[in-house]
């Protein structure tokens, strides 16, 4: 998991490991018993950026707005948990698996590439962690171990390791009493406070063997294609009634001077090269159709157009749907671990209200048509263009305005 995760975090980076590898092939013309020319051909290395558009789009929108949960369990679990989510989040559909450590107060995210479990041989749960960090390679190597009752942190340089700080607890209450500040421990986890969120049910990175490959081959087109641009961008002067040298001669000639020298008729004539364009054009838009399919990613040019009814839009936006199903499934089992450390006295319905994309208008004239059946707070809940944060105010507004008494002016029914 985590050498595929260095993998799948580069193609994230648009730094695609199969096209970064290319290099510029110089090429040495000559013999030893004469100067060498070196003539360096083009390596473009172009590296699309699917695979973030791809997890981007499905962790904004099922992540974007946050877990809705109760305002006073918000409240408990710190005032950035929804944007610990939405990373965590996008690091589970990368590197297939985020961890989420919960320090009494807040989560904090812990990526693949720093920390992995070690899982109970007879239960399969977590009980052990290993978070590892390092300044530089000549730099000693620092881990620290998270066991149920606390962490300690070990120092590794070279072949010598040592202890470097004795375990302590996850969780201290500080007591003021006057001038005196006492700090006790309070051990109160029974399990280990990281919680793992996977990106899908096979615990692995998005970026499977197949969408790498469409990557990749999309990839290599686009550059060699910017490569024969690159040479063929000049045009070429065959000047006739002329014979070459000899290869190195005739090769300097044409990277050099852009010209070609040939016995017959004197003459010269200008000559271009075509460089095959309809084939490669054809060869990319059936990979990322291929893409787009295989990955269930929306392509939003498919939804241009002011005039895309609600359902047309829904139908387009199925197969996203499909695949966020399956990735809040393992959302919704992270969060509900999360408030398993809160000690909560009744059950948390825990839900994930979606980004989507909807005819604004249309949405507004429906609710206008349903507003003799639904109160004002579910009216207002439905209009996509007011925001949730503002819900509460423009009740209150509202019932202290004058106008407010007029049911029949509102079209309210009275609760």
């Amino acid at each position: 998991m985590f050498r595929h995760a260095i993998i799948a975090r580069a193609y994230y980076n648009r730094k695609n490991t199969e096209i970064m590898s290319k290099r510029a092939k110089v090429l040495t013309i000559g013999d030893s018993n004469k100067t060498n020319k070196r003539v360096t051909k083009p390596a473009n290395r172009k590296c699309c950026g699917f695979f973030a558009k791809s997890v981007n789009q499905l962790c904004m929108y099922l992540l974007g707005n946050g877990a809705s949960l109760p305002a006073d369990v918000k409240e408990r679990l710190g005032a950035d948990f929804d944007v610990s989510l939405q990373r965590i989040g996008r690091h589970a559909l990368i590197d297939g698996c985020c961890w989420g450590f919960w320090t009494g107060d807040s989560v904090i995210p812990m990526y693949a590439t720093e920390f992995f479990g070690l899982n109970d041989e007879r239960t399969s749960e977590v009980k052990i962690g290993m978070r590892f960090y390092q300044a530089d390679a000549k730099k000693p190597m620092f881990v620290e171990v998270f066991e149920i009752d606390g962490i300690s942190v070990y120092r590794i340089n070279n072949d010598e390791i040592r202890l470097e700080a004795e375990k302590r607890p996850y969780y201290r209450k500080v007591i003021k009493s006057g001038d005196e500040i006492t700090e006790i421990s309070v051990d109160q986890y029974s399990v280990l406070p990281v919680i793992a969120l996977y990106g899908n049910d096979n615990q692995e990175s998005y970026l499977s063997c197949g969408l790498k490959n469409d990557i990749d081959l999309y990839d290599r087109i686009m550059s060699d294609f910017g490569d024969n641009l690159d040479r063929a961008n000049d045009i070429y002067y065959v000047v006739q009634n002329y014979g070459g040298a000899n290869l190195r001669q005739l090769i300097e000639e044409i990277e050099e001077y852009r010209t070609i020298y040939t016995d017959g008729d004197s003459g010269a004539q200008i000559k271009t090269i075509d460089v095959p364009y309809a084939a490669r054009s054809e060869a990319l838009r059936l990979l990322e159709r291929q893409m787009y399919k295989e990955t269930q990613t929306l392509d939003t040019e498919e939804l241009s157009g002011g005039g895309l009814t609600n359902v047309a839009i829904k139908a387009a936006m199925t197969e996203l749907d499909l695949k966020a199903d399956m990735f809040e499934w393992q959302a919704e089992s992270f969060v509900a671990g999360i408030l398993k450390f809160l000690n909560l006295k009744k059950p948390v319905n825990i839900t994930f209200r979606r980004r989507s994309l909807i005819n604004d208008a249309e949405t507004i004239s429906n609710i206008y048509k349903m507003r003799a059946d639904i109160d004002q707070r579910t009216a207002l809940e439905l209009n996509p263009l007011i925001p949730e944060s503002r819900i509460d105010e423009i009740l209150r507004l509202t019932e202290n305005s004058v106008d407010f008494k007029n049911r029949r002016y509102y079209g309210i029914r009275s609760n």
